[in-house]
């Protein structure tokens, strides 16, 4: 129907693909909620740090084409090499070396996050 014919087998590894990077997410989520005390600074930390790593990937943009500080800060951030890894998935190109920075990154936000959660006091405040 929208002559994209060749992409479609590659939809299903793609959501499968995709589950690394929410299980990233999901504990970088999990780590900085541990340290904040309020919706305030959820917020906060929010607005000052997820908005520019979503802009500063190359998720709207082509990488090469940027300007050389924005490529700078790119490869320092995660979302570049998650992204490289869905596209080289969707497009069947499968790219081992994104594929490793990503199940990488993946176990060890997970293991950090596990000694963090292991270390913490938990408590339920209910109201």
């Amino acid at each position: 129907m929208t002559g994209a014919t060749r992409s479609i087998p590659y939809f299903g590894w793609t959501i499968v693909a995709g589950i690394p990077v929410l299980i990233f997410w999901s504990t970088i989520g999990i780590m900085v909620s541990t340290l904040l005390k309020n919706y305030q600074q959820r917020d906060l930390f929010m607005q000052l740090v997820f908005t520019p790593l979503s802009f500063t990937s190359p998720a709207f943009y082509v990488l090469d084409k940027a300007p050389r500080y924005v490529q700078v800060v790119a490869w320092f951030n995660p979302m570049t090499y998650q992204l490289r890894f869905l596209r080289s998935v969707a497009f069947g190109k499968f790219d081992f070396g994104v594929f490793g920075i990503t199940i990488g990154l993946t176990v060890f936000c997970v293991a950090v996050g596990l000694v963090l959660l292991g270390r913490m006091h938990l408590t339920l405040q209910e109201r």
